[in-house]
């Protein structure tokens, strides 16, 4: 079974994968929302895992608030 990205990659090589993707949609309209990026954080310190990120994404996504 593989590991996810989170838990195999320090953290400098997670901050670059996400300063890449801020980069390419910085000034559009997939540009991260606060919460997207208060996510994004914690996935760059190692606190939760991408599948993890994703996970709160569509929790979100499928609140009716």
């Amino acid at each position: 079974m593989n590991q996810p990205f989170s838990t195999i990659a320090p953290e400098s090589v997670r901050q670059r994968f996400v300063t890449g993707l801020l980069t390419l949609t910085h000034g559009t309209r997939l540009a991260p929302t606060l919460e997207e990026q208060a996510l994004l954080a914690q996935f760059v310190r190692g606190e939760i895992t991408l599948e993890q990120v994703l996970a709160q994404l569509e929790s979100s996504a499928n609140d009716p608030s």
